[in-house]
């Protein structure tokens, strides 16, 4: 009967073992999608949005074998992507087997998503877009207002003016008629969250603010009216004292003229 020497059995010892490892490891990649070049973006991260707006979009972990969230639930949330990476599919039989993968994060969610469902956005459109809607929700408050470009301007070099005065471009007559309004605070934290989720309508914020003034809406139908309003969500608010601030100019229906038409 041969015997096994303790330097043989050592030997066949760590052979097993090595396997194990590299099955191990072996299991682990075929589980997963593999990485093969990275880019990263953490210093100067650009903002991107879901091009499915309210569809589904999943965001991945690092190598694609669970789900952390959807992006359906975070509507209208701009993301910043801090990172690409090129990954590989071993296991896709037919197409392109690599494809790119950014790392986006916001408000506590941080997941990988392939680039072809984001679209970049520079600030400044996606900042317009958003007061630009805003503006709308506004006007819907004062029933049958004639919303005019003279007036918005004025309401938005009232909003822009830090503290400092503006000339009125108003006629005497007219300028004992005008109101004007500006937000009475701004929205804490929390709130700011569910205006940027869409959780809370602007409409509903401004509105509530409006009956705390003790401002009557139906008082100006059939009148005059500008608008203009500070992004509501903090990624493009210029400070925070300015967060869904917003300016309101009014005229009575008095002072209506048939050239002026609606900007929207």
């Amino acid at each position: 009967m041969k015997h096994i020497g303790k330097l043989e059995t050592l030997a066949i010892g760590i052979a097993i073992i090595g396997s194990g490892l590299a099955l191990n490891t072996t299991t682990a990649q075929a589980k997963g999608f593999t990485w093969l070049k990275t880019k990263d973006y953490s210093a100067n991260p650009s903002i991107y949005y879901s091009k499915r707006d309210g569809q589904s979009v999943t965001a991945w972990n690092w190598n694609h074998t669970k789900r952390l969230f959807n992006l359906a639930q975070y509507r209208y949330v701009p993301w910043h992507v801090t990172q690409s990476v090129k990954m590989y599919n071993a296991h896709k039989k037919h197409g392109k087997k690599t494809g790119i993968y950014y790392r986006i994060t916001s408000y506590g969610k941080t997941g990988y998503v392939h680039r072809n469902f984001l679209k970049r956005q520079s600030e400044a459109a996606r900042r317009q877009a958003i007061t630009y809607n805003q503006d709308i929700q506004i006007h819907k408050l004062f029933s049958e207002t004639t919303n005019i470009v003279a007036l918005n301007t004025y309401a938005y070099r009232l909003l822009y003016s830090n503290g400092t005065s503006v000339d009125s471009p108003f006629l005497h007559d007219e300028a004992t008629k005008v109101k004007i309004i500006r937000a009475s605070n701004q929205p804490n934290d929390s709130l700011a969250v569910k205006l940027a989720q869409k959780q809370i309508s602007y409409s509903d914020y401004v509105s509530q603010d409006l009956k705390r003034q003790k401002i009557d809406m139906a008082a100006y139908k059939g009148g005059l009216i500008g608008i203009a309003s500070y992004p509501s969500d903090k990624t493009y608010a210029d400070a925070e004292a300015e967060l869904g601030d917003y300016s309101i100019v009014l005229l009575p229906k008095e002072f209506f003229y048939t050239e002026f038409k609606t900007p929207y």
